[in-house]
C-alpha cells in the first residue's frame, strides 16, 4: 500500500510486471490521528503518505450557520425518500435545532429530522415534533421546561401554549383570521386547521 500511495505503481498478485496506478486517495476520519501515531495505534509511515492536503472540517456546534442548510437539504431529500410534502420548519423549532451542540455532528442530525418528519402531522414541523431532550437543552426556552407539568407529555403541554397564542392572536387581530395568521407567520390552511383543533372549552375562555 505504501509504495502504491508514494510511487503509484505495483504488481499484481503472481505477475512480474509493475504498472502504473492513476490514482488520488481521499480519506476522512472524526478522530485524532496525530495522537493515535503518537501512541503507536497509527503507522507514522502511512500517516505522512497520506497527510497531504489536510482540510479540517469543525464539529457542527462550531459552525451553527451550517444547521439551516443542512435542515433544509435533508428536508427535501426526505421528502422524496418518505413521500411527504412538509414544507418547512416552525422559526421556534429552527432556534433550538440551531442553537443545540449537535454531539452526533451531522449523522444525529439527519437521524433527528427524520425523526420530526415521521411525527409531524401538518405541513410544517412543529416545536412538538422535535426529540424531548433537544427542547430541555435548549437555553432558548427554560421556562417551557421550567413549567412542564409532571404528569402528560411534552407534546401536550407545547399543544397548550400553542392554543393558547393562536387564541390571543386572533383576539388581537379582531378575529380576522387571515390578519392572526400573517402575524403568527402561518399560511391561512395552517392556521385554520390549528383552530379547528382547539377544543371549544378554550374559545369560551379567550
Amino acid at each position: 500500500m505504501l509504495r502504491v500511495i508514494q510511487e503509484r505503481e505495483f504488481e499484481p498478485l503472481g505477475g512480474n510486471k509493475t504498472l502504473r496506478a492513476d490514482i488520488r486517495i481521499i480519506t476522512s476520519t472524526n478522530r485524532r490521528i496525530e495522537k493515535m501515531v503518537a501512541e503507536g495505534k497509527f503507522r507514522e509511515d502511512l500517516y505522512y503518505r497520506l497527510y497531504v492536503y489536510p482540510i479540517l472540517i469543525p464539529p457542527l456546534r462550531e459552525r451553527q450557520e451550517d444547521v439551516p442548510v443542512l435542515l433544509d437539504h435533508f428536508l427535501r431529500k426526505l421528502n422524496g425518500e418518505m413521500g411527504r410534502k412538509i414544507a418547512g420548519i416552525s422559526p421556534r423549532s429552527q432556534e433550538i435545532l440551531i442553537n443545540y451542540s449537535w454531539p452526533g455532528n451531522v449523522r444525529e442530525l439527519r437521524n433527528v429530522m427524520e425523526r420530526m418528519m415521521i411525527l409531524c402531522k401538518e405541513n410544517q414541523i412543529e416545536v412538538g415534533d422535535l426529540p424531548r431532550y433537544l427542547v430541555e437543552k435548549s437555553p432558548l426556552s427554560p421556562g417551557l421546561m421550567d413549567n412542564f407539568p409532571e404528569k402528560g407529555s411534552l407534546e401536550n403541554h407545547l399543544r397548550q401554549l400553542e392554543n393558547d397564542a393562536l387564541l390571543k392572536t386572533l383576539k388581537k387581530c379582531g378575529y380576522n383570521k387571515t390578519k392572526a395568521a400573517d402575524l403568527l407567520g402561518l399560511a391561512r390552511s395552517t392556521f385554520r386547521y390549528k383552530l379547528s383543533k382547539i377544543p371549544q372549552t378554550l374559545w369560551h375562555s379567550a
